[in-house]
């Protein structure tokens, strides 16, 4: 049995969050032109390509083409959250312009995670921490609004951990 100094020492040396939830978070994962991992819906013009020419980390990123229209166009992947528990995603996004973007957790209307993220034209980092709910089910990044028309941004190195 470990002393209970060992024991002391073990819980302190505990991560902060857990093993990544995501898969293929840095956007590496491409085939004929589709993200191989992550779930891709495309409306009117607006589009999402492989990008291996402006990139965060790696050799491809995710760009979102917004159309004349302002069109919707978003990634997403389904994840097994714990309602209840505390969560951290970070990501690297760069825009066209200074327009913004928003992340889902689930449906917006049954009221969990839609948090709405100002842009800037230089790669720039967030970390962000919310706490999942009942429906929480997908994470989900896309453009704000059909008001913004005509722009494109860039999204690299998505990461998604749970607290313990």
């Amino acid at each position: 049995m470990p002393s209970r100094n060992a024991l002391k020492r073990t819980q302190l040396l505990r991560p902060l969050y857990q093993e990544e939830m995501l898969t293929d978070g840095g956007i590496e994962l491409w085939t004929g032109g589709d993200l191989n991992e992550w779930d891709i819906t495309e409306y009117g013009s607006s589009v999402i390509e492989d990008e291996t020419g402006d990139v965060h980390g790696g050799s491809h990123s995710a760009k979102f083409t917004i159309d004349a229209s302002g069109s919707a166009v978003y990634i997403k992947q389904s994840i097994s959250y714990i309602a209840n528990s505390w969560y951290n995603l970070t990501f690297w996004v760069k825009g066209s312009t200074t327009k913004r973007i928003r992340v889902l957790d689930e449906d917006i209307a049954a009221g969990g995670l839609s948090e709405i993220f100002n842009l800037t034209t230089d790669w720039k980092y967030y970390n962000y921490i919310f706490k999942a709910n009942a429906n929480s089910d997908i994470i989900q990044f896309m453009r704000f609004t059909s008001l913004d028309k005509s722009w494109y941004f860039f999204i690299d190195d998505i990461s998604l951990t749970r607290k313990p």
